[in-house]
């Protein structure tokens, strides 16, 4: 019970929110990246929670269980059970090891991959491994899932171009236009949003308070004004 409650100590972390919001702020980067890493960050973190469990269930089984005792598959009884780090030579006193050998094995499990070269010596490791199947697997499908989500999914003014020359297209269907006009109708929007946004621009910035305005527009501008000499040094 006392660990039990030694585990509310992991409640400091949603404090780390306000970390993170700050760090996001002073990075200034896109949304597409920041959701990148913030799947990065979660498959690492799950992987080290699942690494340190494997380890710590390992360690508080009976020592002085023998082999058939602790479950061994094809065991031998005159032999003294052992755990899965002491099975690939990891000293007991050889922490680093031990960490770096129990993300590997959380890695593996999590990708589906496994080797086998670190597999469980025990009921007690092989029960938390499947559980370790079930949640890693799927926290990892999940992962991988939004990723290529974000790989497959278009910008927004890409998005928004498509819907315009749709629009466009239908419009001209309705109005029973030949379809040599229609090409030419829709090379012409083509060529018209390629060179300008298909936002309005000018009423999304008028809608911004005047210090926000300025900031955005620093930004947009921000290749035109460093190649402009007037600025180059000016604190914006």
């Amino acid at each position: 019970m006392v660990r039990l409650i030694r585990l509310l100590k992991l409640a400091r972390m949603l404090k780390m929110g306000k970390l993170v919001q700050r760090i996001e702020d002073m990075l200034d980067l896109s949304p597409l990246t920041l959701r990148c890493i913030n799947l990065g960050t979660k498959l690492t973190v799950m992987s080290h929670f699942l690494g340190c469990f494997w380890f710590f269930v390992s360690t508080h089984g009976d020592p002085e269980a023998d082999q058939c005792q602790s479950g061994l598959l094809e065991c031998n009884s005159t032999l003294p059970g052992t755990t899965w780090w002491e099975e690939v030579n990891i000293k007991p006193d050889d922490k680093f090891d031990q960490y770096i050998a129990s993300i590997y094995w959380a890695f593996t499990t999590m990708t589906t991959v496994g080797y086998g070269d670190i597999h469980p010596r025990s009921d007690r490791e092989r029960v938390y491994a499947i559980v370790a199947m079930i949640f890693g697997a799927t926290m990892f499908g999940y992962i991988i899932g939004s990723i290529a989500a974000l790989a497959g999914q278009e910008r927004g003014i890409e998005a928004l171009t498509k819907k315009r020359l749709s629009l466009v297209r239908v419009f001209c269907e309705e109005q029973r236009v030949s379809e040599n006009k229609v090409r030419e109708v829709m090379k012409h929007y083509q060529f018209f949003y390629k060179e300008r946004s298909p936002f309005n621009e000018t009423a999304l910035m008028m809608d911004l308070p005047n210090w926000i305005r300025k900031k955005v527009a620093r930004h947009i501008h921000r290749e035109a004004i460093s190649k402009l000499g007037i600025f180059v040094g000016a604190v914006c």
